[in-house]
């Protein structure tokens, strides 16, 4: 349904309103990032909210918990009920231990727990007054019932894997530490409503589906920004986009936002009779696949998502069907000799002699289409370091091709190596410049650059907005397009999906499988991403020993055995 007026979209059936909000506004630079939307939440209901970067998803998150105040309207939430919101990017409060915030909840099992792990502590440390304390302590639990909160706390901690992480500084901890301390802090509150930024961002696998099982079996309210088709299509049964400064409200799972998206762009006329035909073609066999899809129905599922976005947002790759140019010249094909390990083994970076990689042997092929998969810690991201000479190997060697043309998309340092004082088409410009065949002239560089510009979403008026200006999505996907232009032969991913939006996860998934040519290795959490970009698994234990195994299928394929 779309919305524009001051008037909220209908609940759920049968649910009264836990929040509303009611013609709100916000502005940025004296631009609106959203203008007069409004939307209730009924009680119980478990909402994705979805659009693109740049949208304003996080900003309305911060809103509707009261972090940011609108410009204009408000949002109400009914009396009592207790919230909890964990941003893309927590910030601890520094000088404490991360336990400390574990319980920095106002329930007063929170309390009364914090109290009873202080006195037990002083009781350790041979305090004068430690068993007085105890007993008051004790005698509080009892009162609020928080004596099976502490197994919780200890299941949820260990389960997101950040037990070890309790008595050490806040201000000490990564930014995928946090993400997980704050939701394991989030969880124990016991929210009546639970607000989530891109909440499977740092998270293995295992740790997704724990947090799925989560959500699906409280009886909480929920609104989350996720780029996780997986995540969503578990945890959420309804979908509330965000687009274009107004609010569409899908009621059902992912398989229903699908079919209602359709039929309001057939209702805009956004696409060309071909594209609807295909659309209603996707729907039809998404239609008839039962509940517990495999691998294949939810590529296919996922391959519907992506032509609904390319239709919505009129890509140049649905109007002509072309690929895109990445520069001044064709990449460089692959010679005969490409990447080869002999045997290499691989430490942990930071010196604390964890093996992460052992005795791995591996001779990589034109055709390779590789994920990199398993536990936090497991050192995913340092084999991508080594294969490119960027860590000292400790045993082994490896052998690379004079004409393998690396390029590394990083999960970390995305921030704050971007020149903010560019436009975003200078910014492309520059790299396409340094591409092969690239620097010859400036029109044709420009020429490259917007055709990469508009094949990955970013519309014209933003070509010449500075960088300072965009989202932290954006900033993301500018950074994938810097290495994309370069037009590396050996692509390495490490979660290219993290604070992208559906549209642009869509618009990658497309040119790696039906345009890049070279060899791809992703690291990744997105399930729908690897079962769709790759076919073959390197599976790191994180067991210390660092026997990697080699597992021929897909990720989907993996998770059955």
């Amino acid at each position: 349904m779309q919305q524009q007026s001051a008037t909220p979209t209908p609940l759920a059936e049968g649910g009264a309103a836990l929040l509303t909000a009611d013609a709100i506004s916000l502005s940025y630079a004296e631009s609106f990032i959203f203008k007069d939307i409004s939307f209730a939440i009924a009680r119980g209901a478990k909402l994705a909210l979805v659009g693109a970067n740049g949208a304003g998803k996080s900003s309305l998150l911060k809103v509707l918990c009261g972090k940011l105040q609108p410009d204009t309207g408000s949002v109400d939430i009914a009396r009592g009920v207790r919230s909890a919101y964990v941003e893309q990017e927590p910030s601890l409060p520094p000088g404490a231990p991360a336990a400390d915030f574990i319980f920095s909840s106002d329930a007063p099992f929170a309390r009364a727990l914090a109290e009873y792990r202080a006195a037990v502590q002083a009781v350790d440390d041979g305090e004068s007054d430690a068993s007085e304390r105890v007993g008051r302590a004790a005698a509080a639990m009892d009162k609020a019932d928080a004596w099976g909160i502490e197994e919780e706390m200890q299941r949820l901690c260990a389960t997101l894997e950040v037990d070890h992480l309790l008595s050490r500084d806040a201000s000490s901890l990564s930014g995928g530490e946090r993400k997980r301390v704050a939701l394991a802090a989030a969880l124990l509150s016991q929210p009546d409503l639970l607000l989530l930024d891109e909440p499977t961002n740092h998270l293995d696998i295992g740790a997704i589906r724990f947090l799925e099982g989560e959500i699906a079996a409280r009886s909480l309210t929920a609104l989350i920004v996720t780029h996780d088709r997986s995540f969503l299509s578990a945890t959420c049964n309804e979908v509330l986009e965000l687009s274009r400064t107004e609010v569409h409200r899908h009621r059902g799972d992912y398989e229903a936002f699908l079919a209602s998206k359709q039929a309001r762009l057939e209702a805009e006329g956004a696409a060309t009779a071909a594209a609807r035909n295909k659309l209603k073609t996707e729907l039809a066999w998404v239609r008839k696949q039962p509940q517990g899809r495999q691998a294949k129905s939810k590529s296919r599922v996922d391959a519907f998502q992506q032509l609904s976005s390319r239709v919505a947002v009129g890509t140049a790759a649905l109007k002509d069907g072309g690929s895109v140019s990445l520069g001044g010249a064709s990449m460089q094909r692959l010679g005969g000799k490409l990447l080869t390990c002999h045997r290499i083994a691989v430490d942990a970076p930071g010196g604390d002699g964890r093996r992460v990689v052992n005795g791995f042997e591996y001779e990589f092929g034109r055709k390779d289409r590789i994920g990199v998969v398993g536990p936090n810690g497991a050192g995913k991201s340092t084999l991508l370091q080594a294969l490119q000479g960027h860590l000292p190997l400790l045993d082994g060697h490896i052998e690379c091709g004079e004409t393998v043309r690396f390029g590394h998309y990083e999960q970390r340092g995305l921030e704050t190596d971007l020149p903010v004082e560019l436009t975003v088409l200078a910014f492309v410009q520059e790299a396409v410049a340094r591409a092969p065949g690239g620097g010859v002239s400036a029109d044709a560089d420009e020429k490259a650059a917007t055709s990469l510009l508009s094949k990955f979403l970013f519309p014209p008026k933003r070509w010449y907005d500075r960088v300072a200006k965009l989202s932290g999505g954006e900033r993301r996907r500018l950074q994938m397009l810097r290495v994309l232009a370069l037009q590396p032969n050996f692509l390495l991913l490490d979660e290219p999906t993290n604070d992208l939006d559906l549209d642009t996860i869509g618009v990658l998934e497309d040119f790696l499988v039906n345009e890049y040519l070279g060899v791809l290795l992703i690291v990744s959490h997105d399930r729908f991403f690897l079962d769709k970009t790759v076919d073959h698994l390197f599976v790191l234990p994180g067991d210390g020993v660092g026997e990697v195994r080699d597992w021929q299928g897909t990720f989907s394929d993996y998770v059955l055995f």
